[in-house]
């Protein structure tokens, strides 16, 4: 008897600091599964996989780091037999040399970082395919099925190219997956590259599109407009400006300009003049939103009604970033352009998503982003068109046509 067929589609949101993976069973319900790393855990969420690579130093093989104590504490026995003999307590480590920065270099281009960042993407496959096998085998949507994997992984609206960076991190996608076939990934084999085309449909999505598919799906034709977005993770913000533009098939959104820095939750925690970051993310927005008004959608009717902004990622809760986008940023850059009609902004929030999860609470805004990844490629492909800001041109500001006619040769 020929078994049936289920699919299942991986999210992959590789974060600077962190990644989250979850996984769909497409065409089935709307389940959501959350991948628990519970034995490469760092922090008491589960969910969260620090984007960190670990060598064994004595098996010479490539693994997720393990956050656990490298040196076991002595039992009371054996101190005691140190203290009137001459046996020495053995310390029993796990030898490891970790990497980190994994995806911060790649996008700076840094030796080896497409190499090391190819090996995560392929153990957090591995991992998250077994994990879901194992602990979903006896369930009845599992049962006598043949699994059908795909995956999609998230890349920041700033380096979405449809000619340059997106290939880039396409092929990295490709190339990791045929890695993860592999039983070991050691210093012998993990610059390797397999360039064949995998055996399964895989796709890289803007960021910033997979958070806001929830609320494009809920709002219908009401979603359709300019927007300013501000994606506050651990390790970078990325702010963009998009347009959502609705035809009969599907919904196009348009990168106006994008800007991505060293400015997450981590960084201002870390920094010991926080003044300076604020600063810096101010800058980041201003010269976003400046750009955008100037140059980009000049005649968007956002600009006299408030522009809808979209804050989200696991450092959306930071109060300084909040007074700056709300206060410093409002004070400062609205008297610079109240009199080309901006008045300020309009907060959009995101509808938090149900996920299948049975260790622990979990923060839907750190997870909107995979969540967002776990559709079909052919949902992506038929449903949504996404531009690059280098598709399309500046806008006069003269230029009294409308948006869709401005940009009917891209959209």
């Amino acid at each position: 008897m020929e078994k049936e067929i289920l699919d299942l589609c991986i999210g992959l949101d590789i974060g600077t600091s962190t990644t989250k993976v979850v996984i769909h069973p497409l065409f089935a319900d709307d389940s959501f599964f959350v991948v628990d790393f519970e034995k490469d855990k760092t922090e008491d969420a589960t969910y969260l996989l620090p984007t960190k690579l670990a060598i064994n130093l004595e098996t010479k093989q490539f693994e997720l780091p393990l956050y656990r104590i490298e040196q076991e504490i002595p039992s009371f026995f054996e101190r005691l037999a140190s203290k009137f003999s001459k046996v020495s307590i053995s310390e029993k480590t796990h030898k490891q040399k970790i990497l980190e920065n994994l995806k911060v270099n790649f996008m700076n281009n840094e030796e080896n970082s497409a190499d090391y960042l190819r090996v995560f993407i392929a153990l957090v496959i591995q991992y998250s395919k077994e994990w879901f096998v194992k602990k979903y085998s006896n369930r009845d949507f599992m049962k006598n099925k043949e699994i059908i994997w795909s995956i999609n992984m998230g890349i920041p609206s700033a380096k979405f190219s449809s000619t340059g960076d997106n290939k880039k991190y396409l092929n990295l996608l490709k190339t990791a997956y045929n890695l993860s076939k592999k039983s070991k990934i050691d210093l012998n084999n993990y610059k390797k590259i397999d360039n064949s085309d995998p055996d399964i449909e895989y796709s890289v999505i803007p960021e910033i599109v997979a958070a806001v598919s929830s609320f494009v799906t809920q709002e219908d034709s009401a979603a359709q407009g300019l927007y300013c977005a501000i994606d506050i993770g651990a390790g970078t913000t990325d702010i963009c400006t998009f347009r959502i533009h609705r035809n009969e098939s599907a919904d196009i959104y348009s990168f106006f300009k994008s800007s991505v820095l060293e400015l997450g939750a981590d960084r201002y925690y870390e920094a010991t003049n926080k003044g300076n970051i604020e600063k810096s993310f101010f800058k980041q927005l201003g010269s976003v939103i400046w750009r955008t008004k100037i140059n980009r959608d000049p005649n968007a009717d956002e600009w006299e009604s408030y522009l809808p902004l979209i804050i989200c990622g696991g450092g959306s809760y930071i109060k300084a970033y909040k007074e700056v986008i709300y206060n410093y940023e409002r004070d400062i850059l609205i008297k610079q352009l109240s009199h080309r009609g901006f008045k300020g902004y309009r907060n959009i929030l995101l509808p938090d998503t149900q996920y299948i999860h049975t260790s622990e609470s979990i923060d839907p805004k750190r997870l909107l982003v995979a969540q967002g990844l776990c559709f079909s490629t052919d949902f992506y492909d038929d449903m949504k068109k996404y531009y690059a800001e280098t598709e399309i041109e500046d806008i006069p500001i003269k230029q009294k046509k409308e948006f869709e006619e401005i940009t009917k040769d891209v959209c």
